[in-house]
């Protein structure tokens, strides 16, 4: 997706992530994070005064934060990193901060020598190409609009740091490594998993920090589409994609609605919400190349608010059964008109449980004449959700 719908293609998908997956770590983007990070911390900074911050990141702004929280946990009071790529493995007596360090200095100057780091002239032809590239570049320095993808000085810095860290393939099934302890305690690990037949491809990829919390999201077929044609234009492209549940909405959606079930009920645990929300829709997500013909988990969630909302309020649950809209299209959970309105009704429940709360959202003992009759024939599977006993506060 270009920048003016929100996203980077060029950099992020073809720079930063294809980075990660050759060369373990998006080093360019971590050289620009330090390079702020020490601005930001030196004198005369915004955050100079500042004992300690909070950082957070999704897919590869995850990667960056938990790689920063390494580099500075001195400066970190937590990080929460959501479906973030994790790290390659860096080579025995080497680290992080030396390798930035070292790409740093060659993207200065592709003849310089680092400490520890083998820089020859290669005798090769493309070796040579490269390097002569280089060379020739930092001559000629690029503008500021240049993306650094594009350097050569870049892909020779890439060229002599590379065997120092593997790609995050090869580090997910053979590094054995683990973030420094100290570090490790400060981040928390947030990812998303749905019910049927998912997987991840980014999330728990390479090194990762060792508290996970996996989380319910609505499926979403591997693919629609044939998302391996190239894209003819920018609706074409929205039209068709794989790996959707990577996406952060689906996160922040079940998330928020967690939040809502737990500020109802504060002693039911999340495996309790995450079976209500899997038993709320038979709707199961299923792949095809013709995007009209796949399936998609749409209305999980949405139909356990509403199972929540019509035990709350009475005037919903038994004269209006207003349901919360769902797409059952594709990406019809980023919606956004839809996601307005299931936000603005957690937000209804939320102000009335402040001066109302409820507690025992899985007691089996209080009647069926809470459960909404449409929907009998699901009790079995609405144990969870049964009852709804109100206490005035």
């Amino acid at each position: 997706m270009e920048q003016r719908n929100g996203g980077d293609d060029a950099r992020d998908i073809g720079g930063a992530d294809t980075e990660i997956f050759l060369d373990g770590l998006a080093w360019a983007q971590l050289a620009s994070a330090e390079k702020w990070l020490q601005q930001m911390f030196g004198p005369g900074g915004l955050l100079a005064t500042a004992q300690t911050v909070h950082f957070t990141g999704y897919s590869l702004g995850g990667h960056i934060a938990s790689v920063m929280t390494e580099l500075h946990p001195e400066w970190v009071s937590s990080t929460w990193v959501f479906n973030g790529s994790g790290r390659g493995a860096i080579a025995g007596g080497y680290s992080i901060r030396q390798l930035i360090d070292a790409y740093n200095r060659l993207l200065a100057d592709p003849d310089a020598e680092v400490p520890g780091i083998l820089n020859v002239r290669p005798t090769d032809a493309i070796g040579l190409a490269e390097y002569e590239a280089a060379k020739q570049e930092a001559a000629n320095p690029p503008t500021a609009a240049h993306s650094v993808y594009l350097s050569a000085r870049h892909r020779w810095a890439l060229r002599v740091i590379g065997p120092y860290a593997d790609g995050i393939a090869t580090s997910t099934v053979f590094s054995g490594q683990s973030i420094d302890p100290v570090a490790d305690a400060k981040i928390t690990y947030v990812y998303g998993m749905a019910t049927h037949h998912d997987d991840t491809l980014v999330s728990l990829s390479g090194v990762l920090p060792s508290h996970r919390i996996r989380v319910f999201i609505e499926d979403q077929p591997l693919y629609y589409g044939p998302f391996f044609v190239p894209f003819t234009s920018e609706t074409d492209k929205l039209s068709r994609d794989f790996m959707a549940t990577h996406s952060i909405t689906l996160l922040a959606d079940s998330l928020a609605l967690m939040r809502l079930f737990q500020t109802v009920d504060g002693q039911i645990s999340q495996e309790k919400i995450e079976t209500i929300f899997a038993a709320a829709s038979n709707r199961v997500a299923n792949a095809s190349l013709d995007a009209g013909s796949a399936t998609y988990e749409a209305d999980s969630l949405e139909r356990a608010l509403d199972k929540l909302r019509w035990n709350l309020i009475p005037g919903t649950a038994r004269d209006e059964r207003r349901d919360t809209p769902f797409d059952p299209n594709a990406a019809g959970f980023s919606n956004i008109d839809f996601r307005n309105i299931f936000h603005t009704r957690i937000d209804e429940i939320t102000r009335l449980v402040s001066a109302t709360w409820f507690d025992d959202l899985h007691d089996p003992a209080v009647g069926d004449d809470v459960l909404d009759r449409r929907d009998r024939d699901q009790r079995s599977h609405l144990a969870e959700n049964r009852g709804l006993r109100r206490r005035q506060g």
